[in-house]
């Protein structure tokens, strides 16, 4: 799949890494909470992200309480109840 794409795109060299739990896109901190999250992320910094995923049991009301989050994004393999729970908290 990997060739295939290289291929269709004209890409030279491929580089595969580890994901990583935060990413900094345009100035904002993307940080993935998954249901191995650890409570140890530094939010310090401004314009957070967060993307939900894979039925997390993070705190959220807490986490909005105490850090600057600018968006939180939830994937689809989080269970439609607790993607309700979230977007109560979030109004």
């Amino acid at each position: 799949m990997v060739k295939e794409f290289q291929n269709e795109f004209r890409i030279d060299r491929i580089q595969i890494e580890e994901l990583k739990n935060t990413y900094v896109i345009e100035g904002k901190t993307l940080f993935f909470i998954d249901s191995l999250w650890a409570e140890n992320f530094d939010f310090k910094k401004q314009r957070n992200i967060l993307v939900l995923t894979k039925n997390t049991r993070v705190n959220l009301e807490a986490m909005l309480l105490q850090n600057e989050i600018d968006q939180i994004i939830v994937d689809r393999s989080s269970y439609p109840s607790v993607k309700t729970r979230w977007k109560k908290t979030c109004a």
